[in-house]
């Protein structure tokens, strides 16, 4: 519980310093997941998954976007089988000119991790959820009108608690301005 009202927080500080409550763009992407240390030790699969944000405005600065999301991660190996559904509190630092053909970011934010397993063993549901953190970059090529092309790659821990819990992620999308 004190996980969400920590992740509640967080995000309504974010969107109280946004310049303002409107959404100016929806993306979605397509993740590759790259498992590492102890996701890869125990065999989870290298896999694909997918994601969706908004972009809420500028917080503070006006290169600096805040863009909450989600996205899911399936862990699999012969004996477990878990997905991890992501909720992402994001900021964006456009640190060239925002909409020129060529804006490459860098960015962080916190995220509340929700698992939901079913273990072969003993066939009972189990739910989760841990802190995690993320560290990314990458950039947004304009494409035609409000349509930009998304690359990005992110470096996932998904329990502070826990380090031995990351992935290394990369991305591609697209962005639509309103």
């Amino acid at each position: 519980m004190k996980k969400i009202a920590v992740l509640v927080l967080i995000a309504g500080m974010a969107i109280f310093g946004a310049s303002d409550a409107f959404a100016y763009a929806i993306g979605g992407k397509v993740i590759y997941n790259k498992m590492m240390d102890d996701y890869s030790d125990l065999d989870y699969e290298n896999n694909l998954s997918g994601g969706a944000f908004f972009d809420l405005g500028h917080v503070i600065f006006d290169s600096l976007r805040f863009r909450p999301g989600f996205d899911w991660v399936d862990l699999e190996n012969d004996y477990h089988d878990e997905t991890v559904y992501g909720i992402h509190i994001d900021w964006y630092w456009f640190f060239m000119q925002k909409k020129s053909s060529f804006a490459p970011f860098i960015g962080f934010g916190p995220a509340l991790n929700y698992r939901d397993w079913d273990d072969d063993d003993d066939q009972t549901d189990d739910n989760d959820s841990d802190a995690g953190i993320e560290v990314f970059g990458g950039c947004e090529f304009h494409l035609t009108g409000s349509l930009y092309l998304l690359a990005e790659g992110r470096f996932v821990i998904h329990d502070i608690a826990d380090t031995g819990t990351r992935i290394l992620k990369g991305a591609v999308g697209v962005v639509y301005y309103f």
